[in-house]
């Protein structure tokens, strides 16, 4: 759900977000209900405050995120508020490891100083709440408190050292700084993550969380966390790994450019004289818009091909699918999970498209090192 736009970038909310929220409010309603009676069922406007102050840390969370990327140079694609916080993508990127770091951390940073600060100024809001009849200091009080420890737990919480929580992230970042190697920073930071995660399982075993069903339920969301991070970053690694040396150009098939104006029939001519497996990709204003595709080539009568544009037969792509020839392994396959998109588009250093590269292709490639299995799942 698009919310606008924030200094450019684009703000977006997933019903996820509206359903927390109910189970937050049906939660800690009563609850405040119980200690401040005299509220009735405004109490439920209480907790619906809490929910949007709440909101607004998970925002500016991201907001530090985007805020730092765009410092570095990163193309910020959008901003997504979630059942599981919110989460910044960006654009294609070729990263240095302390500008991931720095990206990284200051979404924490920006959680632990709201918190720090609601509880500085807690003891104030606490003796104007002891006043008889200070109903709305003792609402304050309590929101405050709440949303402090808030942004407290989420600071912290997204800083244990393990993918894909921004710890996890600062991890890679400094590892990659000390090694040289991207590839090894993520496969130090998913096994911390595991290491976490086992860290975990036997607090909950020892110290009796397991009879405590919040604490389990929050345990236990932030072990499959880590493990399911861990074991993404290890695969991710892997194929890197099995890319490293293959580019875009030489993983793609030929293709040409033509104006996305001209009619099928005519492109239908050329691409006879063309040699046999060459690709035809739709241009405006120099720029690949899309790529022709037999299907919809075949959907279009032939007695109206004469008349009818190319761009009538095209599967349009973004932006974010059109690659540098020289792109390879991890950038490679990382600008193709990001761009998902069925075929890519290939140009070289001044535009000019030279080829198309399909997902199919690339899945092939993995296929063939052993990391996915023949029906595109990973092993």
């Amino acid at each position: 759900m698009p919310l606008g736009r924030i200094a450019g970038m684009p703000l977006h909310l997933q019903s996820s977000w509206l359903i927390i929220s109910f189970l937050v409010v049906l939660l800690y309603g009563p609850v405040l209900r119980r200690s401040m009676p005299e509220l009735g069922l405004g109490a439920y406007a209480v907790a619906l405050g809490f929910c949007l102050l709440l909101g607004v840390s998970v925002l500016l969370h991201e907001l530090a995120h985007a805020g730092a990327a765009r410092a570095f140079g990163w193309p910020v694609d959008r901003i997504v508020l979630s059942i599981a916080g919110g989460h910044t993508a960006f654009g294609r990127t070729n990263p240095r490891w302390w500008a991931s770091t720095v990206v990284s951390v200051v979404g924490p940073i920006v959680n632990l100083l709201i918190a720090a600060v609601g509880f500085a100024l807690l003891p104030g809001l606490g003796e104007a709440a002891q006043v008889d009849g200070a109903m709305v200091a003792r609402i304050g009080w309590s929101v405050l408190s709440l949303t402090s420890t808030a942004n407290l737990l989420v600071g912290l919480f997204n800083l244990v050292p393990g993918l894909p929580l921004d710890g996890g992230r600062v991890v890679e970042g400094l590892v990659w700084g000390l090694t040289g190697s991207e590839r090894m920073g993520t496969v130090a930071a998913a096994w911390t993550g595991r290491l976490c995660a086992v860290a975990i399982v036997t607090a909950v075993l020892l110290l009796g969380m397991w009879q405590r069903p919040l604490s389990l339920i929050v345990a236990g969301l932030l072990v499959w966390m880590l493990v399911s991070g861990a074991a993404d970053g290890l695969r991710r690694s892997k194929a890197s790994a099995a890319m490293e040396g293959r580019t875009a150009l030489g993983l793609s098939r030929p293709a040409v450019g033509i104006p996305a104006g001209q009619s099928l029939r005519a492109v239908e001519q050329t691409a006879a004289q063309l040699e046999p497996g060459t690709s035809v990709v739709g241009m405006e204003d120099g720029i690949p818009v899309g790529v022709l595709d037999g299907g919809r080539l075949s959907a279009v009568p032939s007695h109206e091909r004469a008349a009818s544009p190319l761009s009538r037969a095209l599967l349009p792509i973004r932006p974010s699918a059109i690659l540098p020839e020289e792109l390879s392994g991890h950038d490679l396959l990382e600008a193709a999970v990001r761009c998902a998109s069925p075929v890519m588009v290939v140009v070289d250093a001044e535009g000019t498209v030279i080829g198309t590269l399909s997902a199919a292709r690339l899945n092939a490639e993995l296929e063939r090192s052993g990391l996915i299995r023949p029906d595109g799942s990973a092993r």
